[in-house]
């Protein structure tokens, strides 16, 4: 009959022990709490600086406007560019027609020089002609 009453007062002891009182636990989660409160209020902050930064990111113009006197040196820079090309161009049709009359002035000159070997043979033969004849 011993052991009845020693295993309830046995039990009744470890049970006794793995409670943790109500105030224990407020005391152990009260940092943890605080630390959230803290993480909580600083992301909202973080969230009304984001918000602040996109309204003034939209505000930014996306082009810039010129001066009116910039206007005018763009425009007077386009202008020269224009001419440059133009320009450009004019000198290029002239490279190309002075490139045209350097290969023909070349096959003038073969046709001159071959020309002058036909006539150099001719009076040759012609010279041993007037030889052979005078000879008899």
């Amino acid at each position: 009959m011993t052991r009845p009453p020693f295993l309830v007062i046995s039990m009744l002891l470890l049970l006794s022990f793995g409670c943790a009182s109500k105030g224990f636990v407020i005391q152990q989660t009260e940092p943890i709490s605080c630390e959230v409160n803290s993480l909580s209020d600083h992301i909202k902050k973080l969230e009304s600086d984001m918000a602040k930064m996109e309204t003034r990111i939209g505000q930014i113009p996306t082009q810039l406007e010129l001066a009116p006197a910039d206007k005018a040196l763009v425009q007077q820079a386009t202008d020269k560019a224009s001419r440059a090309a133009e320009d450009a161009n004019r000198a290029d049709a002239a490279v190309n027609r002075a490139d045209g009359a350097a290969n023909r002035a070349d096959a003038a000159a073969n046709r001159a020089e071959a020309a002058a070997r036909d006539a150099d043979q001719a009076v040759r033969k012609s010279s041993k002609i007037f030889e052979l004849q005078q000879k008899k």
